[in-house]
């Protein structure tokens, strides 16, 4: 299995942890998957936010009754109606057997709400109506949730900054000391090429 991250532990503790090449490996492995896997499988993809491969999933697997509930979360996020997923999110949280579901579906109601809010870049732009929709009590908890989740970009990825910063800094130590010039120009060449893999 070429770059497939097979996981430690089945079902794996958090979708944070599941490789979706495994997934799909593993249901065209032979034999008749599990439910487990395409739960997982449904879950994961809903988890990245890949609504019509969800979807696809739940076609694919011969619309499975246990994947209905999670293929409501795609088909509403698809319309897209986030009153309708949450709402979805909830219910399954609340009916399912599976024990590994529910921080499956904590985790997946947390993604959403991040992917939301994060399209407002700043917790002071976002609006109050969305409060309910997202499942919030109040406008507080709601802005608090951003602040603690919505990160500026350049603490989303920090070897890009610290790569641009070392750039500069390269930059500008060339300019004064031209001995130095072609190893400082490895340096920065190296440090783009590990920030960018």
């Amino acid at each position: 299995m070429n770059n497939i991250v097979v996981p430690q532990e089945w079902p794996p503790a958090s979708l944070r942890q599941l490789d979706l090449k495994y997934c799909q490996a593993m249901e065209v492995a032979g034999g008749s998957p599990d439910l487990d896997l395409y739960i997982i499988h449904i879950a994961g993809l809903l988890y990245h936010q890949n609504w019509m491969a969800a979807r696809h999933l739940f076609r694919r697997s011969g619309e499975m009754g246990e994947l209905e509930p999670w293929y409501e979360v795609a088909k509403a996020a698809l319309k897209p109606d986030l009153a309708a997923v949450w709402k979805s999110l909830e219910q399954l949280y609340s009916n399912t057997s599976h024990p590994f579901v529910q921080t499956y579906v904590n985790e997946i109601s947390h993604a959403f709400r991040v992917a939301c809010l994060r399209k407002f870049g700043s917790s002071k732009n976002i609006p109050a109506y969305l409060v309910p929709v997202l499942g919030f009590s109040t406008v507080d908890e709601m802005s608090n949730f951003a602040r603690e989740n919505i990160m500026p970009v350049r603490n989303q990825i920090p070897h890009v900054v610290a790569a641009g910063f070392l750039q500069h800094h390269l930059t500008a130590d060339v300019a004064a000391n031209s001995t130095g010039r072609e190893k400082n120009e490895e340096m920065v060449m190296d440090t783009l090429a590990a920030s960018s893999s």
